[in-house]
This record gives structure tokens, sequence and C-alpha cells, in this order.
């Protein structure tokens, strides 16, 4: 029996996931505003920025480690998530943003099929099963009516999703030595030594107009505004749960995708996109269930 105060922090810990949603569903909805007012490089270089100062000052005000004794897995794993965030940008200026969501949460699938090689966790066929339901929500989306419609954006989203699954993966490995501040910091930081360059050489102006400057200001708040809430919320509930609650984010991402930009919401998208979220929230409780043991 569950008592009061374990049912509240749940229901915390749910209220924050899903306010987490929100902000992060809300990064794409001014990352498409944004349009051409700001380059890939300036939304990831100024985003970042912002991150390492909310970080500097958070870890400054709760006392909270902001290095880790495993610099190289941290600094990989930061250049992974640099990858994978700028070929998000990419892709939501590609494809409709329930489309990039939908493929972006292919992750959990990635991140069983990389953790026996980065965790030594062995993948059960139960597993394999859910991995191939995710998959097949995936071909549903991308082969609506038997034909395929590829864009850059699709192969960009899938970059990402496999990206993540490989962060997800590594994070799981360095959970037990780093806090989630001390992670998210070097994210932020490999992506600000990253972009700065191609934005030192010309590539993008280092200072966008006032417009792109307040879109950057907002992409970088509202990501990390996100990113804070959901540290948050895993402290309230359980990895599993949280990872799943979080999938919301594609609910509230196709919400903001039919009422700010007209996107249309298709048989064969919403039949992957549960496909691909049972496969995703099937392995995470599956996650769970090995802890356990």
């Amino acid at each position: 029996m569950i008592n009061p105060s374990a049912n509240r922090k749940l229901l915390i810990g749910a209220g924050c996931m899903v306010l987490a949603a929100f902000f992060f569903a809300l990064v794409g909805v001014f990352v498409k505003l944004a349009g051409q007012e700001v380059g890939v490089w300036q939304i990831s270089f100024y985003r970042a920025l912002v991150g390492i100062l909310f970080m500097l000052g958070l870890s400054g005000c709760f006392r909270v480690a902001i290095l880790g004794p495993n610099l190289r897995l941290l600094v990989i794993r930061g250049l992974l998530g640099t990858i994978g965030f700028l070929c998000l940008v990419l892709a939501m200026r590609q494809i409709p943003l329930t489309e990039v969501m939908v493929l972006f949460f292919l992750f959990p699938a990635f991140a069983a099929i990389f953790s026996p090689w980065l965790n030594d966790e062995r993948v059960a066929r139960r597993d394999w099963l859910l991995i191939a339901l995710a998959f097949t929500g995936t071909v549903v989306v991308l082969y609506p009516g038997g034909d395929l419609h590829l864009r850059l954006g699709h192969f960009c989203a899938l970059i990402t999703s496999v990206v993540a699954g490989l962060n997800m993966a590594l994070v799981r490995r360095l959970a037990g030595q780093h806090t989630p501040y001390c992670i998210y910091f070097f994210f932020c930081l490999a992506a600000a030594v990253v972009s700065i360059w191609p934005l030192a050489l010309g590539v993008e102006p280092l200072l966008p107009s006032g417009t792109g400057l307040l879109y950057l200001a907002a992409i970088g708040a509202v990501g990390t505004v996100g990113q804070v809430i959901m540290n948050q919320g895993f402290y309230h509930l359980p990895a599993t749960e949280g990872g799943v609650v979080l999938m919301s984010q594609v609910i509230i991402a196709g919400a903001w995708g039919v009422l700010f930009f007209g996107e249309p919401l298709t048989w064969h998208l919403v039949l992957g996109g549960v496909l691909i979220l049972t496969g995703g929230a099937g392995l995470s409780r599956r996650v769970k269930a090995k802890v356990l043991e």
C-alpha cells in the first residue's frame, strides 16, 4: 500500500515531468518560429551559454558538484549530445514538429541496443520484440500508404534518436558518480566549444538581429528551465516512470504543431507514434525490472 507521502512524491514527480515536457516541446515551437532569423550554430551556442550560466549558478546555490571523476566519458557524452541537438534543430526546420518528436522517442530502442556494449546489460528476447515494435512504428511513419516520404529532416531526426539512445546508455553509466548538473554542464560546455568556431569563422553572425536575439534567449531559457524541472522531477519519481511520463512531450508537441503551424495529424503518424511510444515505454519498464532483479 502506498502511503500519502509517497503518493504526494509521485504526483509532484509526474507534474514536474509533464511541465518539463511542456517546456521541451516549446523549444521546438521557438525554433520553428525563429525561421531564418537565427542559424543552427547560433541556436546551439546561445542555448549552451544560457545552460552553462544556469548550471554554474545552481551548483553554487545548492553546493552541488559541477565536475566529476570521469572527464573523458563526460566529454564524449557532451560531444554526442551536441551532434544530437544540432540534428534536432535541423529536423525541426525541415519536417513537422510532431514527426520530429515521434521519431526522436525511438531512442529507448537504440539505448537497449547499445547497453550490452556500454553497461554489460543483456538484451532479453522480450526486449527484442519491443525494439521490433518501435521500429515497426518508424516504418509506419516513414512509409505512409506504402510510399517512402523521406526528407533531410527525417534523417536528422533519426540521427538524433540514435545519439539520444547512445547518450541514455552513457548517462546510466555516469549517473553513479556524477550529478545531473555535472552531466548537463559538460553537454553545454561541449556545445559552446563546438559551436563557437563556425561563428568565429563567419559561417553565421556571432551577434544576431534584435528579433533573433529574443528567439535565442527564449530557446536557451525555455530549454534550460525544462532541464532543471526534469532533474527535480527525478528526485520525486523513479527514472523509469519519469522517462515514460516525459513521453507526453509527443502529445504536447503535436498540439503545438496543430495550433501554431497547422500541421496535419494523419492516421499513419498517430499509429506509428503509438507503436514507437509503446515499445519505448515497455523497454523503460524492462530496464526497471532488470535493476530490481
